[in-house]
């Protein structure tokens, strides 16, 4: 994972996952809200409940909450955190067997697809309970995780404290 440029609106820096281009992969952006700089005047997706807030944030993302991913170029956007790509989805991508494409991305990126996964999820978690009043299920849902519980196991494993207990820590109150 590589960190971008700061975003000249708000100092942030956007997060990108980038593949080798030998892989045959397009770029993966996952983003903050305040880096979606790299969508202006690109289609993109995200899960159902945030679209409305991205589309009404970021006028100039063409938002499209009716599909599971979009695939604009060298830019993948999802409707979730991996929503509708699995492992052999993504070593048919790249041309190579689920194998192969697993051991590329260990080698890569220091874990498995699946840990990655986790991780993003917990990650969008995280950013969704420190700016949203989100119900814990609509955060579990909305990071892929089938049911609060679900995401409560991960997260505590993750960082150590409940989903609760991290949104009273690091809200902001205003």
């Amino acid at each position: 994972m590589w960190e971008g440029a700061p975003h000249p609106a708000s100092g942030k820096k956007d997060i990108v996952e980038l593949y080798p281009a030998n892989m045959g992969l397009h770029h993966v952006v996952t983003l903050t809200l305040d880096g979606c700089v790299l969508l202006d005047g690109r289609r993109a997706t995200t899960h159902w409940a945030l679209a409305a807030q991205l589309a009404d944030r970021f006028p100039q993302v063409m938002v499209d909450a009716g599909v599971l991913y979009v695939d604009d170029d060298d830019v993948l956007t999802s409707a979730g955190v991996a929503a509708g790509l699995d492992l052999a989805r993504l070593a048919r991508n790249a041309g190579v067997s689920p194998r192969t494409f697993a051991r590329r991305f260990r080698a890569e990126t220091g874990t498995t697809p699946l840990q990655w996964i986790l991780a993003q999820r917990v990650l969008l978690a995280r950013q969704l309970l420190e700016q949203t009043d989100l119900p814990v299920e609509s955060v579990a849902h909305a990071c892929g995780f089938s049911t609060a519980p679900h995401l409560r196991r991960h997260f505590t494993r993750a960082t150590g404290t409940t989903p609760t207990a991290y949104r009273r820590a690091f809200t902001l109150r205003t």
